[in-house]
């Protein structure tokens, strides 16, 4: 039986001169590059809570995706996790946002993504994200 996903997160997307880019955010201990992400809380559901994820980790609003594109599972600690994954088209990105000061943000093109990105499912996550939105 499949586990359920017990976390919630994005692929925020825009298109920047003509190249597709993803939003990715650090860890706020190790500063690994990971996408926003986090638990889902049960009064916001799957889609609410990455939604919720995208602007206090990344400071991004935009076009939540009604289907997941996937999902990957990575431990922390003696913790597994399984993350859904939606894609967000980013309509706003905010100056001002609450774990700005915890977390730095940056754009790449999705290429970029795959080589600094350390969690092995969510790799995968990235390259579909790229077939779906080519």
């Amino acid at each position: 039986m499949e586990r359920k996903c017990d976390q919630s997160g994005v692929v925020a997307y825009r298109v920047h001169g003509g190249v597709l880019e993803v939003l990715l955010v650090t860890t706020r201990t190790k500063g690994r590059w990971i996408i926003p992400k986090g638990n889902i809380e049960a009064e916001l559901g799957s889609r609410g809570s990455a939604r919720r994820e995208a602007y206090e980790e990344a400071g991004v609003r935009g076009h939540l995706h009604l289907v997941p594109i996937g999902h990957y599972e990575y431990s922390e600690s003696s913790d597994k996790h399984r993350v859904e994954v939606f894609l967000m088209k980013v309509e706003r990105e905010l100056s001002v946002w609450p774990e700005a000061h915890e977390r730095e943000r940056q754009w790449m093109p999705i290429k970029q993504a795959l080589e600094v990105v350390d969690e092995k499912g969510l790799k995968p996550i990235l390259w579909m994200a790229a077939e779906l939105l080519h």
